[in-house]
């Protein structure tokens, strides 16, 4: 309950940085499915037609929301005055790793809700959600190992935001280093091929930095 109350205040004292990913996934994502309905003058099937487009948009603008909270709320990373404060102190109950799986568990949330409304209107949503809790968990284990072996919030969150930059919008072919997959490449064997082994490197990386991060407070 200690780290949750924490990760509230972490929330809290973000102010209206918090409500950016909501404007994305909640205003702009459902803006731009409307405009490809739009396009096709709102036909019968509408919702059919535009599945591709907007399961795109889906890759491109919803797993990285997972990284902006991850970097506000590991801000003290940016500043080794304030960690080397932390670590002096002994701040244990502020488990790094603890903060991470509910930063995970709260954009899942997010995300959640988003896809039931979808849900309504348009098939495998549920997919779409193991799809996207599985790319922010790969994102956000990547980020906590790479905080716990650097000491720096911005390294992993300049490195994540690239590749997400490059695989979304310049190369987005099918690849072993793409972790998107788009509407038309969906198969049970590529989503278990793919993510399944997504989901293992995540906890990996999630273990090592929990290894890094516990020997650190003991030196």
């Amino acid at each position: 309950m200690d780290n949750l109350r924490l990760l509230y205040f972490e929330f809290k004292n973000m102010r209206w940085k918090y409500f950016v990913p909501l404007i994305i996934i909640y205003i702009m994502v459902p803006l731009l499915s409307i405009r490809y309905a739009a396009t096709i003058n709102f036909v019968s099937d509408a919702a059919t037609l535009i599945v591709p487009p907007v399961y795109t948009d889906f890759e491109r603008y919803i797993p990285i929301i997972a990284v902006w909270y991850f970097t506000l709320c590991f801000r003290e990373y940016s500043n080794q005055g304030a960690l080397e404060l932390v670590k002096a102190y002994g701040v244990k109950q502020k488990s790094d790793l603890i903060k991470t799986i509910f930063i995970w568990l709260h954009t899942v949330a997010l995300v959640g809700v988003l896809l039931i409304g979808y849900s309504f209107y348009m098939d495998n949503m549920f997919v779409m959600f193991v799809k996207i809790m599985i790319q922010m968990l790969f994102y956000l284990s990547f980020q906590y190992f790479v905080v716990k072996v650097t000491n720096s919030v911005l390294v992993p969150a300049i490195i994540i935001t690239t590749y997400h930059l490059i695989f979304n919008f310049v190369y987005t072919k099918i690849s072993i280093w793409n972790i998107f997959i788009y509407y038309n490449e969906i198969t049970k064997c590529v989503l278990l091929n793919k993510y399944g082994l997504l989901a293992l490197m995540s906890l990996a990386m999630l273990i090592v930095g929990m290894n890094i991060d516990r020997k650190s407070y003991d030196e």
